[in-house]
Parts: C-alpha cells; structure tokens; sequence
C-alpha cells in the first residue's frame, strides 16, 4: 500500500492519448492519494472526469481495479487492457500512467498525470523562483512544501 508520508492531494498536466502518434489532449488533472487508493480528476473536451484506482494486496503482488466516469460498458473496442504505472518515489511529486495494452500485446501510452503535491504549488507564482535566505524563510519555505538545497 501507499506509505502515509505520500498521501494527499497532487495537482499537474494530464495528457490523453487515443492513439498512438496523435497529439495528446491536454487538461488540468488532481491525484487525491489515500493508502489503498487513488482518485483521479481530469476534464476531457471541457467535461470534467473522475475515476478511481483501488489498490488490494501487497506491493509485489498488488492488484488494482480502476473505474471511472469516461469510459462506457460495451463501446465497441476490442479486448484491450491496462497497464497502469504509479510512481511515489519523491513524497512532494506523484504520477499516474496508463499505458493502452492491445490485443497483440503491444502497448501505448494513454494517459500521463504527474502532479506536485498541492500544498507547494499553492505558494508559488509562475515565473519566481523562491530563494530563501535566513533561518526563517527556509523554515517557512520547506513548511509550504518547498525543498531546500543549499549550494556551495
């Protein structure tokens, strides 16, 4: 399951391929993460969705169910699958990445969500760069989810 020093709510970029080599649609998407269980926020054509990945067992042999509001029972498609990729190596960054797997085994990127935790992109202004200096600030920085790296 998902260590607790990872949960919380992650905002970023959501690109959406259909098919291989096509540009991907772009939106604003969210990654709300729970120990067992991640919720997903995206817009398509200006429609918002939302899905969920559940996650049963543990790490080496987890599994997951994932449902959500964009796809339809029965649309159509042949039996394709899913591959799905989360990656919570950096507790302030979190992604989501789907990966189309079609009837011959070969797969595609479908979807790519990596988002920074929530509470750090709240203070920061696009284009600034927050340098700290003093005790203080960095204090004030690092508890607004910034990370302090001290150069020499």
């Amino acid at each position: 399951m998902i260590p607790s020093s990872h949960h919380g709510r992650f905002s970023g970029s959501n690109r959406l391929w259909f098919m291989p080599g096509t540009p991907a649609h772009v939106s604003d998407g969210t990654l709300v993460v729970a120990a067992d269980r991640i919720s997903v926020h995206w817009a398509h054509e200006g429609a918002s969705k939302a899905g969920e990945l559940v996650l049963r067992g543990p790490a080496p042999s987890c599994r997951a169910d994932f449902t959500d509001t964009f796809h339809a029972a029965g649309d159509g498609f042949p039996d394709w699958g899913w591959r799905i990729v989360i990656d919570w190596c950096d507790p302030d960054h979190f992604s989501l990445r789907m990966f189309n797997v079609l009837p011959d085994g070969t797969e595609a990127l479908a979807v790519d969500l990596r988002g920074a935790r929530t509470n750090a992109c709240s203070v920061m202004l696009p284009g600034i760069t927050m340098q700290p200096s003093g005790v203080l600030a960095t204090s004030v920085a690092q508890n607004n989810g910034c990370v302090y790296v001290r150069a020499t």
